[in-house]
């Protein structure tokens, strides 16, 4: 098995796009009630859907940068996982009593993730 490298400023990034999600959570959570008074519960339901984003275009600039051959295919994948979860959170938001609690952002994350698992591993079967 290869050994997994990563250029410095790449790890940096990726690592602050980890730290922004965390920011963003907590800034979130303490402000919950301004923000939800400013633009309502609907949009403030979408707000797990930041640090997907950033997370994305951390791996995505991270793969541009080394010249991978794979980044569009990878940008295809995140796009499309990013879209499930997107439309995940849209519906999971709007069930009675779901809120805006730990257990819906962390459902909207495990989303993202599975969706993009299962897209990669049926790209791979495919090519096969």
């Amino acid at each position: 098995m290869n050994k997994l490298t990563i250029n410095t400023q790449s790890r940096n990034e990726l690592n602050a796009s980890i730290i922004l999600a965390a920011i963003t959570w907590s800034l979130t959570m303490i402000f919950a009630d301004e923000i939800i008074a400013a633009n309502g519960r609907d949009v403030f339901n979408l707000f797990p859907l930041l640090p997907v984003v950033i997370f994305s275009s951390a791996v995505f600039r991270h793969l541009k940068r080394v010249g991978s051959s794979a980044a569009p295919e990878v940008a295809q994948n995140m796009a499309v996982a990013g879209l499930i979860a997107s439309a995940f959170a849209a519906i999971y938001s709007q069930a009675d009593g779901a809120g805006f609690a730990q257990l819906s952002a962390m459902a909207i994350y495990t989303c993202f993730a599975v969706s993009l698992a299962t897209i990669s591993f049926i790209r791979n079967c495919i090519k096969r």
